[in-house]
């Protein structure tokens, strides 16, 4: 028999057997699994709330959830009504108030009325934070407002094996600059001199960055190194 997953409490104690081939986290007091090759959601009970009919099915954000069948993607809410229906090719999930949607090969943005806010023109676009989000055009990324106009114009280095979308935490966000990662303020000016094969997000005052394959460790807001070594 093939493997199965379930759900368990914090105690490791399974409160939904296991019986799906997959199953992602819950949010917003709903989990996507797969059963027969198709997906739906249960409660946290383990109870189904939405009936396992999509070919794919991603996490609930601001109470409505993407899914897909047959190529294109919609978004439904909590109890599986279909709120905005199956027309485009990709969908990331809403964030305040807006999620980006890919129509052929470009990339907008709509409301949660399924309303265009801003029109698909990008290579590819993120979700919005504090009113900011990541958007490309061909391979650079930079950073746009609500109403899709740059706030950052685009020349950060696009990167497709890691993360190089210019989400800022803190006032601050990992780019992707002439080939070196570092960091850049909300007014895009550089932190200091990007160096870094990769790096991560800033929290309580600390960032994980790599030097080299053999070389990363935690660094301060001045690029320093505060502990390092071989990962």
């Amino acid at each position: 028999m093939a493997d199965r997953w379930g759900y368990i409490d914090k105690t490791g104690a399974f409160v939904v057997p296991p019986q799906y081939e997959q199953t992602r986290a819950f949010h917003e007091g709903r989990g996507a699994f797969e059963i027969s090759g198709k997906w739906g959601y249960i409660d946290t009970k383990g109870r189904d709330v939405v009936a396992p009919s999509y070919d794919s099915a991603w996490q609930f954000n601001e109470g409505f959830a993407a899914v897909y069948r047959d190529g294109k993607c919609a978004f439904i809410d909590k109890q599986g009504g279909t709120a905005i229906p199956f027309q485009y090719d990709e969908c990331l999930g809403f964030n305040e108030g807006l999620s980006a949607v890919r129509i052929g090969n470009a990339f907008g943005y709509i409301d949660t009325r399924g309303d265009l806010k801003v029109s698909p023109r990008f290579a590819h676009a993120i979700g919005f934070k504090d009113g900011l989000a990541a958007a490309a055009i061909v391979d650079k990324w930079g950073v746009v407002d609500r109403s899709g106009t740059f706030v950052l114009e685009p020349v950060f280095d696009y990167d497709d094996n890691l993360p190089s979308a210019p989400t800022f935490v803190d006032g601050k966000a990992c780019v992707k600059i002439d080939g070196k990662f570092g960091f850049v303020a909300k007014t895009g000016q550089p932190l200091f001199p990007p160096r870094f094969i990769k790096c991560a997000q800033f929290s309580d005052g600390l960032a994980w960055a790599c030097e080299s394959m053999d070389m990363c460790g935690y660094i301060a807001e001045d690029g320093e190194y505060v502990w390092k070594g071989k990962p």
